[in-house]
């Protein structure tokens, strides 16, 4: 599971990239369309990773828990007048950053298992 949501996810931000790179002349609209894409996909796996209490699960509620409440207060300004989603910084930057730590917390599981535990042939007792 680990390793496919690795790959889901690395594929995600290389289309992203090339997005990036298309728009030459816009980037605000690549910027926008990786969390986009990128956030269900990682609010699934974090629903899973709870449900089924994968590695690093507490840190992945504490993401679902903030892409929840941004979410809540994105939907709650879009829909009364308060402005607090004017500064487009605040519509891209937060995204990217729950999607980069998200994306962070999946390469240390991948890699957690890949340690070398310091022990001469782990697998028979010395």
């Amino acid at each position: 599971m680990r390793y496919i949501d690795l790959s889901i996810q690395s594929l995600i931000f290389l289309a992203g990239i090339g997005l990036l790179i298309a728009y030459r002349g816009e980037p605000m609209n690549a910027i926008l369309i990786i969390p986009l894409l990128l956030v269900p996909w990682q609010m699934l796996s974090s629903l899973v990773a709870l449900i089924t209490r994968t590695g690093h699960w507490r840190k992945k509620r504490i993401y679902l828990i903030l892409s929840c409440l941004y979410l809540m207060i994105f939907y709650v300004s879009g829909n009364s007048k308060i402005a607090l989603f004017e500064n487009s910084h605040l519509v891209s930057a937060l995204p990217m950053t729950l999607a980069v730590f998200y994306y962070s917390l999946t390469w240390k599981w991948v890699t957690s298992g890949r340690r070398n535990k310091g022990s001469f042939l782990p697998n028979v007792s010395f």
